[in-house]
């Protein structure tokens, strides 16, 4: 191997030796710590072994290999040990580099390991999807929660910066009749968890707050996995009211998207977007359809091409196999899909019966599991990931990282 450095280790499951990624030469990566990682000479084939160090990094990535593009002709190994040490984040692996530098020997991946395979697309990725495929509808998800705390003005202004088509936000009703953005832990049924989201609201939901005097009170946790975006912005966070989030949006253009959370949410929503005259602006979506039925049935009006006047989104966690017609029965204009389960056949399904596609992506935990156990052909909400995910034909894309699929398409 005298044009690459490999990094090994036996304790790597042997059905996975394929999965290698191309790292460019010119970054110098200081990821190791020098007790548990013995450096080599480049002139061998590899440039270094981690007896347990780059094993437990990267172990949750289940990746057997990476190798170094171009020869090994320089002095002192690309991969070297850190005079410090470093605890490495799987996901930072992939924001080291541009994204188009990480790509997989996708050919070579066990089937049963790949986001393709999921969708039903050929291995091997089509050769130019960039130019091949429109932009699709660019969703914040949660605005650009990398950049800015989830559920955040400044959050939703990143996207409108960086280009989105819209944002996603979550919207709750308080007891005083204040419309709040946040989202929050728990489960559809029982949503707005502050546990692990707060340092100061242990054991308490959004809904258990009376004001939204009493959300200024909060202290986010910046210690909170699912918060991806730097600790200092984490603590700097408030909550904001839905008025304020919206009369920033009518001033930029962008098209907000509203998944309805909690009990009686609905007609108060409905009010201020008319009230603040956005009708064509707010599109609104949620899990319990129930919530979306009750848009329908408040505003069934259509323009003039026939489509709903009022957007509706029919949020599905997993798809029943009779997906299409409950979304028909609620009025849904659109079909809510998770990304993984965006196959081309689910695509054309949905829009041969006349409604709108979108993929949506889980939160940042969710997405770093699904990439370390379950999809090893792509990297954590790259451009491998998104491509693939083009390839289905989906119309709209809800994501975490909004920069990453803005910039695929920068001529568009």
């Amino acid at each position: 191997m005298s044009s690459s450095a490999l990094v090994t280790s036996p304790s790597w499951p042997n059905s996975l030796a394929a999965a290698a990624f191309v790292v460019p030469k010119r970054h110098h990566l200081n990821l190791m710590n020098p007790v548990t990682t013995r450096p080599l000479t480049t002139s061998a084939s590899t440039s270094f072994i981690s007896n347990n160090s780059l094993v437990d990094k990267f172990n949750m990535l289940h990746l057997s290999s990476f190798k170094l593009k171009g020869s090994l002709n320089d002095d002192a190994p690309i991969l070297a040990p850190s005079s410090a040490g470093s605890d490495v984040d799987p996901d930072e692996l992939f924001q080291l580099f541009p994204h188009d530098e990480l790509q997989s020997s996708s050919s070579d991946l066990v089937e049963e390991k790949s986001l393709r395979s999921m969708l039903r697309l050929p291995m091997q990725p089509a050769s130019s999807v960039r130019t091949k495929f429109r932009r699709p509808f660019i969703v914040g998800h949660r605005g650009a929660l990398y950049d800015e705390l989830e559920n955040t003005v400044e959050g939703f202004q990143r996207c409108a910066d960086l280009g989105c088509d819209a944002v996603e936000l979550d919207v709750f009703l308080l007891k005083d009749g204040t419309l709040v953005v946040f989202h929050g832990g728990g489960s559809d049924q029982f949503p707005g968890d502050l546990t692990e989201y707060t340092i100061n609201h242990k054991r308490k939901g959004i809904l258990n707050l009376h004001t939204f005097a009493e959300t200024q009170q909060i202290q986010f946790n910046p210690d909170f996995e699912e918060f991806a975006c730097p600790p200092e912005k984490i603590r700097r966070g408030r909550i904001p009211k839905l008025s304020e989030v919206l009369a920033d949006a009518k001033e930029s253009g962008i098209i907000v998207k509203i998944e309805l959370k909690g009990p009686g949410v609905t007609e108060p929503v409905l009010k201020l977007v008319q009230e603040m005259k956005m009708v064509d602006q707010c599109h609104y979506s949620s899990f319990e359809h129930d919530r979306i039925a009750l848009v329908r049935k408040l505003h069934p009006e259509r323009n003039e091409d026939g489509t709903y006047k009022y957007k509706t989104g029919a949020l599905f966690h997993h798809l029943p196999e009779d997906f299409v017609e409950q979304a028909q029965r609620v009025g849904a204009s659109e079909v809510h899909v998770r990304y993984d389960e965006c196959t081309p056949t689910v695509i054309d399904a949905i829009h041969s019966n006349g409604m709108d596609s979108m993929a949506w992506f889980g939160g940042p935990m969710s997405m770093r599991t699904d990439v370390a156990n379950k999809y090893l052909d792509v990297g954590n909400e790259d451009s491998r990931m998104y491509e693939a995910l083009l390839e289905t034909g989906v119309q709209q894309m809800c994501v975490n990282r909004p920069d990453v699929l803005v910039g695929m398409f920068p001529l568009q």
